[in-house]
């Protein structure tokens, strides 16, 4: 073996005479386990068989199967160089993330440098996400991945050169109009860098420097051409344009301490001035809604804080709270604790002079142009954004209303197939939708519309196209098998309360608290039932045209509270911003004397240290925490009656489940022979989606879609404890509302899925 070093890059590793490069950390390996460690299970897929690439996918082990899970897409970090999904740091990291949040998680491998230098990273994460997300439609060839994830919420996170590729991810997402959208992004102390410092308080000290350079320009990305100026490593020096990221929110976290602290909060801020928003500050100039509820930048400096401690006093007070009980324990010890916390405090009238005051609706529309910072990368005449936005209602809408115009809005815009988002989409007149819907969990219901990359001479038609498609909707409706399938969507969504993520308890209360907060009845929004009912009804007696058209005409297109908002891309904009910026700094230091100046620099040292310091054991017993005796000792029991129909073992379980049945039928694969175990995931995957002998794909998606919550079919293995023979079994697993059992076994008839003889 060659002894030869040629280059050596410390900490990480060494490259030999031969090639051969020996990573010095993040080597070690735990393999998955299907047994509960720490309360997770893990297992690994392959996920490019071209370049041997696997996905560490991880469980909660006590979540409950019939719940969708928020789906986190883990991209670890490590200098693009050393660690991997399967390291004890990446391992049990990524384990304890999955505990805690209680979500589905999928850790992707990728090729490291320097064998395989940037970009393969990133193309490799790409793959990764674009085979996650060939399973939104519950088909895909994973089946943890098809039953558990909720693509509703899907989420990219990383940390330092995992962070930089999360950001990459969620640009390449916004490009390439990746659906369902991704919800969140956490970027966790990211590697970012670049020739020059962002500020004066980044890394100065040229040794420094150049040893990140060298990592970057020799090691993981020897082919870039601008060296550490390349666009995907100097992400906040750069002109690049953040506009297009395509997720709904962003996380940054940096460390004090971090060598790239000041890269991410100078990310935080480009992000901060570069993307969509404003609609709703734009529609309620005369309410609280009309200012940014994070704070305006320009503001921010001013606010003392004793000002900031005042305000929290007076309004974060108990007499301002809502407090919220869930569960069987007993009322009166509720109220012994609620005595025992709030006899400490004398009543405020905070809850009065809080109050939201309605915004009364404009006499006529209104335009309002803004200018967003833009990078010059690409034609920023094709960067224009414009959002039409109506202010539904001067006061809080009935809760009957409020449920039609929720299935108007899925009707409108809810699936790829929906008409106005699929016009819009296809037009060619713009890259994507900006935030667009029913917005109404306000005091006010709102509702927008709108696209962004739209070129300048093509706003004026985005209008127009809006204008005439919801024209066209409320004078010709909706197709009955839409407004069929939109019903039971949003009807199971109701019933099934979508408590997979949290404590069924808390879940209620969130739907409550959209009320509450306005001092209206906090029980209203989970009295859907007879609302409900009564809307079917009415679609049923006069037609889906009769309920949804009169809607539209009333609350969009006769409605004189609209504001457009068009954004305009400006290269010049940061630049002016930052030299005010430095002007008032300037003024502001010039005024201050030189004990003043001083006195600055010691409590800014005085907060660092305070920051750095960890809490005592004292402060943090002041934190509650649960104690073991509060944990059930005993497991929730789960009634079991065995039957059998037809010599077919059945296991019913009668529980509360909202009227929603959920089924499972298990074959056994023992009898397949053994060269045809390979085919079996893509034969339960073809189930799906190669349609019927007498319907197409679409057809059968669509008559899927209408009268069950979904069906899926996968393949199960798992080793037998005390055996050496596995379980191989076929799950096909079902739901529909009660009423609608025989739908949902019909379908299982039509798929052919009980005649499987024909696979041994």
């Amino acid at each position: 073996m060659e002894t030869e070093i040629v280059s050596e890059f410390l900490p990480f590793g060494r490259i030999y005479k031969d090639g051969r490069v020996e990573r010095l950390t993040g080597t070690e390996i735990i393999p998955p386990s299907l047994d509960a460690t720490n309360d997770v299970v893990s297992k690994d897929v392959v996920y490019s068989t071209g370049h041997n690439l696997s996905a560490r996918l991880f469980l909660p082990h006590k979540s409950t199967d019939n719940n969708k899970l928020p789906l986190l897409i883990y991209i670890h970090g490590g200098a693009w160089i050393i660690e991997s999904p399967f390291s004890p740091l990446y391992h049990n990291y990524v384990a304890e993330l999955v505990k805690s949040a209680n979500c589905l998680a999928v850790s992707i491998q990728y090729r490291r440098a320097p064998e395989h230098p940037i970009p393969a990273a990133y193309e490799d994460s790409w793959s990764a996400i674009q085979w996650v997300f060939s399973h939104a439609g519950g088909s895909g060839p994973e089946e943890w991945i098809n039953e558990r994830a909720d693509f509703g919420r899907v989420f990219i996170g990383g940390d330092s050169a995992g962070a930089n590729m999360s950001h990459h991810m969620a640009m390449r997402a916004g490009r390439e109009k990746l659906d369902p959208r991704i919800k969140g992004v956490a970027i966790v102390h990211p590697a970012f860098w670049g020739t020059d410092p962002v500020d004066e308080h980044d890394v100065q000290d040229a040794e420094s420097r150049s040893g990140i350079a060298e990592v970057w320009e020799k090691i993981a990305s020897p082919n870039s051409v601008n060296g550490t100026d390349d666009p995907l490593f100097n992400v906040v020096g750069s002109d690049s344009d953040f506009s297009g990221l395509g997720c709904e929110k962003v996380l940054v976290a940096v460390a004090g301490k971090d060598v790239f602290v000041r890269q991410g909060l100078g990310y935080a801020a480009k992000l901060k001035k570069s993307g969509w928003g404003g609609d709703v500050e734009a529609l309620c100039p005369e309410n609280t809604y009309g200012v940014d509820s994070g704070g305006d930048p320009k503001d921010i400096p001013k606010l003392t804080f004793d000002k900031f401690k005042e305000f929290h006093c007076q309004y974060y007070h108990p007499s301002n709270a809502r407090i919220w009980f869930y569960g069987d324990d007993d009322p009166v010890q509720r109220l012994k604790v609620l005595s025992e916390y709030l006899d400490m405090f004398d009543a405020s009238p905070a809850r009065d002079s809080s109050k939201v005051e309605p915004q009364k609706l404009f006499s006529g529309p209104r335009r309002i142009v803004e200018k967003y910072p833009a990078g010059g990368d690409g034609d920023l005449k094709k960067k224009h954004m414009v959002c039409l936005n109506w202010l539904l209602s001067e006061k809080p809408l009935d809760l009957q209303t409020q449920l039609a115009l929720g299935f108007l809005d899925h009707l409108m815009l809810g699936t790829p197939a929906s008409p106005l988002r699929k016009i819009l989409l296809e037009s060619g007149l713009g890259e994507a939708l900006v935030n667009s819907g029913v917005e109404d969990e306000l005091l006010q219901p709102q509702f927008s519309v709108g696209l962004k990359g739209v070129s300048d001479d093509k706003v004026q038609k985005v209008e127009e196209l809006i204008m005439s498609t919801l024209r066209k909707l409320a004078d010709e409706g909706f197709d009955t098998d839409a407004v069929e399938a939109s019903m039971n969507t949003i009807e199971f969504s109701m019933r099934e309360n979508n408590t997979g993520s949290s404590p069924r308890g808390l879940s209620l209360m969130l739907q409550s608290i959209g009320k509450w907060i306005y001092d209206m009845d906090p029980f209203e929004p989970l009295k859907y039932e007879e609302p409900l009912k009564t809307l079917k009804a009415r679609i049923a007696e006069e037609g889906s045209k009769a309920v949804f058209s009169p809607l539209i005409e009333k609350f969009i297109l006769n409605n004189p509270h609209c504001v457009t908002i068009e954004m305009q891309p400006d290269p010049e904009k940061a630049s002016q911003e930052e030299v005010e910026e430095k002007n008032i700094l300037q003024k502001v230091k010039a005024s201050m004397t030189d004990e003043e100046l001083a006195e600055l620099a010691r409590a800014t040292e005085e907060l660092r240290l305070k920051q750095e310091t960890p809490d005592s054991p004292e402060a943090l017993k002041c934190v509650p925490s649960l104690n073991l005796s509060d944990i059930p000792k005993k497991p929730t029991y789960v009634p079991t009656e065995v039957g059998d129909v037809n010599g077919v073992k059945v296991l019913r379980h009668d529980m509360f489940t909202n009227d929603i049945l959920y089924t499972e039928v298990v074959f056994d694969m023992g009898a397949l022979r053994h060269e045809l175990l390979p085919l079996v995931p893509l034969f339960c995957q073809s189930l799906l989606e190669m349609g019927t002998q007498d319907m197409s794909f679409v057809q059968l998606n669509q008559l899927i879609g209408r009268k069950t919550g979904g069906i899926t079919v996968y393949p199960f293995t798992s080793s037998v404890w005390g055996s050496d023979v596995p379980c191989s079994k076929i799950i096909v697993r079902g739901k529909s509302m009660v009423g609608r059992a025989e739908d949902l076994f019909n379908l299982v008839i039509v798929l052919n899925i009980f005649n499987l003889s024909h696979v041994a």
